[in-house]
């Protein structure tokens, strides 16, 4: 994922713990995202992102098998000072950013995402925003401090992806799904049913992983009410497939 798409979904997932830290939510996150058209776009462009994702991929498990200790935070986390000294008056990096820095290739990681995220740009059709937003802070920890210029620019970003994301509901609610996966999502090629989202039509991607039900009324009040948070409006019986348990006693509390 771009690491300007990250941003987004880091912002629009939810908040936990004293410091109100951002936490990612699968389905507000990843099964809504309007990911770009490759249906549409050229073979040339989709083979481009296909070869940057696997080389930033390969890039980083190579780094991580060589420094046994060293963890994606710890990349991402030096990523995020390296960009913050580049483009503020931040002080040097720290001594443990250093030691990451040299060790794990920082400078090179954010070469893969600086190439990942131009050609991701160019292929939502939106290079306008890519000069002024790529290689800046706040793709790892969003409250940075940032220019009213970047400040702007992303919230140009949001209210794109708003906008295609509104665009794609009305796509579905018309039939049309762009499956990122067809031949995993959509085997069959079975048409989406006009003005209705079926379980087919989500395929691998709205498969959220259940979690435990809460043993205690409240524990179980409040989880009801994160799911409608997540969900909108829902059924219970909707909600209740959330949890793992039988259907009929999460339901009883929910309906």
């Amino acid at each position: 994922m771009l690491s300007l798409a990250r941003r987004i979904l880091v912002q629009d997932g939810g908040w936990q713990g004293k410091g109100n830290d951002p936490v990612y939510q699968h389905t507000n996150t990843f099964n809504q995202f309007p990911f770009p058209p490759f249906g549409e776009l050229e073979p040339s462009l989709v083979k481009k992102l296909r070869v940057a994702s696997e080389d930033l991929d390969q890039f980083r498990r190579a780094q991580i098998k060589a420094n046994p200790g060293l963890t994606l935070t710890d990349m991402y986390n030096t990523l995020e000072a390296l960009r913050l000294e580049e483009n503020t008056d931040a002080t040097e990096l720290s001594e443990k950013d250093r030691a990451v820095y040299q060790s794990a290739n920082i400078a090179i990681l954010k070469q893969y995402h600086d190439t990942l995220d131009e050609i991701a740009f160019a292929a939502y059709g939106w290079s306008d925003l890519s000069q002024a937003l790529i290689g800046k802070q706040g793709a790892t920890k969003p409250h940075q401090p940032k220019s009213q210029e970047q400040k702007d620019l992303e919230d140009e970003l949001m209210y794109r992806l708003v906008a295609l994301n509104k665009e794609r509901a009305e796509e579905e609610a018309r039939g049309h799904i762009r499956w990122l996966r067809p031949d995993y999502q959509n085997p069959t090629g079975a048409q989406a049913t006009k003005g209705k989202t079926a379980d087919m039509d989500l395929g691998a991607v709205a498969k959220v992983e259940k979690a435990p039900w809460p043993k205690t009324l409240p524990d179980q009040i409040a989880a009801v009410r994160e799911a409608l948070s997540e969900m909108g409006e829902a059924t219970p019986d909707q909600i209740a497939r959330r949890f793992m348990r039988a259907n009929h006693q999460r339901a009883a509390l929910v309906g």
